[in-house]
């Protein structure tokens, strides 16, 4: 499973897209990252 939230970066202040990676029941984090390829609208 796949979340993406809006979040403030700390290190420059500037908001980005984090993308988190979850196990299939949802409550295990797998992965979290910066999403530089999600469609900017």
């Amino acid at each position: 499973m796949r979340f993406w939230g809006v979040i403030t970066d700390v290190r420059d202040g500037k908001q980005r897209i984090l993308r988190v990676v979850t196990l299939e029941h949802g409550l295990t984090v797998h992965n979290a990252f910066f999403d530089r390829n999600f469609p900017k609208g």
